[in-house]
């Protein structure tokens, strides 16, 4: 095993290799690190362990593995880098093996969710989690969002009611799953008339990049067909191509990177240059994370958008 600290943010640490659960408050780091250092090949026997990291000289781990393998006769690179993902810790570990790379988030990361409410024709609702009688978020109206808040990782139910009389139960007890270090945007998505609302779950990518924009396109309409969707620099989309073709509801474009500068978003049905939504224009720079969430309007047959992430407003 070998050791590299590469995260440029975090001094010197002294990091800790010992089976699960040691104390460590008596003990001597198995290695000292600052910025760029890397540790000798480190020989150990193949077991369980788990990697703490601290400050130097304190014992108050800033990182902790949890319980990993170190399976015999394998040779592992182990990149201390910085956390772009969940959780508090600074640093997750990028473990480099000859067969790929393993990313080894702090144990303590949880999974970040933000709820969004995409039900046009539904009242205000209360959301509660895991069964609880308290509810996590109240009053949420049409189109509102609440930011990332970080909970554990693993299996979850979501029920969602009424605001105005939690007896009226329109999700009632949806199972999910969160995986440790991810984040994810739950929709709440259909139609109350239909009798047919559900969550929608898609993960997002948080991480930012300096040198472009991150987008993210959502189908979020109950009643609107396929679409084909539009980035262009003016709004004449007659000879242009779209970026993405035939996008069912509940579908996500994933994160797509952007150059910096001003867009419209034209949302069309799919093989037709008849615009449905927008002309939209947005502004993307770079270090941004942008979301745009398609969905339907109080009014039958017309359609509008969410706005996320790092644009301020909703439309």
């Amino acid at each position: 095993m070998q050791v590299l600290h590469a995260a440029p943010a975090v001094g010197l640490v002294d990091v800790y290799v010992t089976e699960p659960n040691a104390d460590i408050s008596t003990m001597q780091p198995t290695l000292s690190a600052n910025y760029m250092d890397a540790s000798p090949q480190l020989e150990v026997p193949a077991a369980k362990y788990q990697i703490r990291i601290t400050a130097a000289g304190s014992k108050d781990a800033v990182y902790d593995s949890g319980p990993v393998t170190l399976a015999d006769e394998e040779d592992y690179f182990i990149s201390a880098i910085p956390n772009t993902w969940t959780g508090m810790s600074p640093v997750a570990l990028l473990v480099a093996l000859p067969e790929g790379q393993v990313l080894l988030n702090d144990i303590n990361s949880g999974s970040d969710i933000r709820v969004i409410h995409a039900v046009a024709d539904a009242p205000a609702v209360d959301v509660f989690l895991d069964g609880s009688t308290t509810a996590a978020i109240t009053d949420l109206m049409f189109k509102g969002v609440v930011g990332y808040v970080n909970i554990p990782a693993g299996d979850h139910t979501v029920t969602v009611a009424a605001n105005a009389d939690n007896n009226v139960v329109v999700i009632d007890n949806a199972a999910f799953e969160l995986d440790l270090g991810d984040s994810y945007s739950i929709f709440a998505v259909g139609s109350l008339a239909d009798n047919d609302i559900a969550p929608w779950i898609i993960m997002e990518n948080t991480r930012v990049v300096a040198t472009e924009a991150k987008l993210t396109v959502s189908h979020a309409a109950y009643s609107a067909p396929n679409v084909d969707i539009y980035l262009t620099a003016t709004d004449d989309i007659a000879n242009a191509t779209p970026v993405l073709t035939d996008v069912p509801f509940e579908a996500s474009s994933g994160s797509l990177s952007v150059p910096a500068g001003d867009y419209v978003v034209s949302v069309t049905v799919t093989g037709t240059k008849t615009v449905a939504i927008g002309p939209l224009p947005i502004s993307l720079e770079n270090g941004g994370i942008y979301g745009v969430a398609a969905i339907d309007t109080d009014n039958s047959g017309v359609f509008s958008v969410i706005l996320l992430d790092d644009f301020v407003t909703n439309k």
